[in-house]
């Protein structure tokens, strides 16, 4: 059962998620193509994920939990492309480690977080990704060769540098939430936007986010 917290932590998700649903939907700027990646996938495309990956030196990288259970589920890479591949690694549902498709999948990861490529992510990608490491997708030590470039921390500098403008006109209650954030993160040199947050405030776009932990 949950706790009081993460109820009440749910309800506020909730309730921001319902605020900020009156702004345009978010939409990607290019399009993609989606492969779920578990003990299913074929071997050939694998073969083929390694090839775009070596052509590819720009990836952004999220992690998702389950939704009920809290733990590290989902891995979702995106080879930035004019028509993106989008990769959903799915972690509970990889094939034996001594299995070669897991042995594919390993491979292709190791492609992708060569030195040499870009990994950009909203938040610290090595902490995000050593909470898979129980995986055996990945070691440690693979971790700290990642080059990241962290977009939370840009947009952060970005928001409390310029000059502020006046909040959107929008309903009430998002126009409150929206600039309630902003001075949060103009006065707090720690804060942290979230991601739904700053499509909002950026773009005027609504991120649902109604089914993530």
């Amino acid at each position: 059962m949950p706790s009081s917290q993460q109820m009440n932590r749910n309800t506020r998700k909730y309730e921001l998620n319902s605020a900020l649903s009156v702004l345009q939907v978010f939409n990607p700027l290019n399009d993609y193509h989606i492969h779920h990646i578990n003990q299913s996938t074929s071997p050939i495309l694998l073969h083929d994920l390694i090839d775009q990956a070596r052509k590819t030196t720009r990836f952004t990288i999220d992690t998702e939990d389950d939704y009920y259970t809290h733990q590290p589920a989902l891995i979702q890479i995106e080879f930035i492309q004019d028509k993106s591949i989008i990769l959903l690694i799915e972690i509970n549902h990889l094939p034996h480690a001594s299995s070669v498709v897991f042995w594919l999948i390993r491979s292709l990861l190791k492609v992708i977080f060569n030195s040499l490529n870009v990994i950009y992510s909203w938040g610290d990608t090595k902490d995000e990704l050593s909470k898979f490491i129980h995986s055996r997708l990945f070691s440690f030590e693979t971790l700290l060769q990642i080059n990241n470039m962290n977009i939370q921390k840009h947009f952060k500098n970005w928001h409390d540098r310029r000059p502020k403008r006046q909040c959107i006109s929008v309903s009430l209650d998002a126009v409150n939430r929206l600039c309630t954030y902003s001075r949060k993160s103009t006065t707090n040199f720690n804060h942290k936007w979230s991601l739904q947050m700053a499509i909002a405030y950026a773009f005027h776009e609504f991120l649902d986010k109604s089914r993530t932990k």
